[in-house]
């Protein structure tokens, strides 16, 4: 690694914002705080849910202030809450994926986040967390850099804006259609007629358009991969077709299913459903908010079994 969040980081701030070698209270706060925020966001996501994780344990102090425009350098918290053995080796997968977003930022290749996190609920936070940080500097060029013992300072990334429309599409999948025939989707009330000699027959009563009413996607089974939940009751969420791109949505969960079909729609809620059975299971209820403990019991009454 080039760095250490442990040791610490620099970063140089140049610029107005830094051309006196000094740091406003209110830049150097809101700097402070967005860079918390996305080492904790990515302590969140990249640490192993079967750990405890405590964190509080991965807050930054301010731990120098050097000249040379201005340069704050920041430093895990040593005031450790906890004596897990572990805390080290968590701090080092922080340290080291935080490094490969910085990496990403200095050549501003963004897009290559979805390979890190392919799963829009981890993908989400960390992108809202890495734009928050990349734009808290304003307009000032910005880099980390490592000071060696003679005082010279190195560049090791510069810092680059992640900018609103490239954050647009990394958050939300934009896809453009193709096709020339307009599809409408709707939903028709059917009436069952039944003669004495037992045979049905159907007769459509009215269509109520998409544009009229959103359908009802309430599946008993879900399916991800070679795992099936089996529920005790359908979970009933709303499907609705917006701009030809479909979408899944169940407030209860807070997940969010999209697609360029109703199949893909349905495979990404499945991922997402999964993805939150096991993150929130795998978490102590003192690591949860209130509203995620109560979708984390609701769960729980919710699957029957898991094969």
């Amino acid at each position: 690694m080039k760095f250490d969040l442990n040791k610490g980081i620099s970063i140089q701030i140049e610029g107005e914002l830094g051309k006196f070698n000094t740091l406003p209270i209110e830049a150097l706060v809101r700097i402070a705080e967005s860079l918390q925020n996305l080492l904790i966001t990515i302590a969140k996501s990249d640490l192993d849910s079967k750990d405890p994780l405590y964190l509080d344990d991965f807050k930054i102090e301010l731990s120098g202030f050097k000249q040379g425009s201005a340069v704050p350098q920041f430093v895990f918290t040593p005031r450790v809450q906890t004596s897990i053995a572990n805390i080290d080796r968590q701090r080092k997968i922080v340290s080291q994926k935080f490094e490969k977003m910085m990496s990403l930022s200095d050549k501003a290749d963004y897009a290559k986040i979805n390979d890190f996190y392919p799963d829009a609920g981890r993908r989400n936070q960390i992108v809202e967390s890495l734009y928050e940080f990349t734009n808290s500097f304003g307009d000032a060029p910005v880099n980390i850099v490592s000071i060696d013992k003679n005082k010279k300072t190195n560049h090791l990334f510069k810092i680059k804006k992640l900018k609103p429309e490239v954050k647009k599409l990394l958050i939300t999948k934009i896809v453009e259609s193709h096709t020339e025939a307009k599809e409408e989707f709707g939903v028709a009330k059917i009436k069952m007629l039944t003669d004495r000699q037992g045979k049905t027959k159907r007769k459509i009563e009215h269509i109520y358009k998409k544009s009229d009413t959103t359908l009802a996607y309430s599946p008993t089974v879900i399916v991800h991969n070679e795992t099936v939940y089996n529920l005790q009751f359908p979970l009933r969420s709303s499907l609705e077709n917006e701009n030809d791109y479909f979408v899944i949505h169940n407030e209860m969960l807070e997940i969010i299913g999209t697609g360029v079909t109703e199949d893909d729609a349905e495979r990404n809620f499945a991922e997402e459903f999964d993805f939150i059975h096991k993150r929130y299971n795998q978490l102590n209820d003192n690591q949860l908010s209130e509203k995620l403990s109560t979708i984390k019991l609701f769960l729980k009454h919710l699957v029957k079994s898991v094969e």
